[in-house]
């Protein structure tokens, strides 16, 4: 049987939970990719990526047949999307201690070029409009913030 080489996004977390004692991928992309694989009739072979900025670099160097990363309009001249096949809610978490504040600066990756945000009187800025403000972003947030929502609850 053929193989269908899987791109995997290893920094969405929601996506690709970790890895089975034998070392395959698990969560929902992997589980996802086997159906693909199976209902071409081809093994799935995981090629996995510390960032979906390396999936989209590897586009043009024959690494991998599929992947599963965002659907991103700056993605489109180096690949071609589905209808999505998920959707990922994620929010800015603060302490019930912080008064509501409506003149802040919210950051998005620099990659990210089609954002859905739900605000009102807020500014959405990517990380280069941002410098100067005092904006202070990290690309690990998602273990941080999981731990000061649970912290919080």
């Amino acid at each position: 049987m053929e193989s269908l080489r899987i791109a995997l996004n290893l920094a969405n977390t929601e996506l690709v939970t970790g890895h089975d004692p034998d070392g395959s991928p698990t969560g929902p992309a992997p589980e996802m990719a086997r159906r693909v694989a199976a209902a071409v009739d081809r093994t799935p072979v995981w090629v996995e990526y510390a960032l979906p900025s390396d999936i989209v670099a590897a586009a043009h160097s024959d690494e991998w047949d599929i992947c599963f990363i965002a659907a991103d309009p700056a993605r489109a001249d180096v690949m071609d999307f589905t209808e999505p096949w998920t959707r990922l809610e994620v929010c800015f978490a603060a302490s019930a201690a912080i008064e509501a504040r409506t003149d802040v600066v919210i950051g998005v990756r620099q990659f990210l070029a089609d954002l859905d945000l739900v605000v009102s009187d807020d500014t959405v800025t990517t990380i280069d409009q941002a410098i100067g403000v005092n904006l202070n972003v990290d690309d690990g947030l998602s273990l941080p913030v999981m731990s000061f929502i649970r912290a919080e609850a």
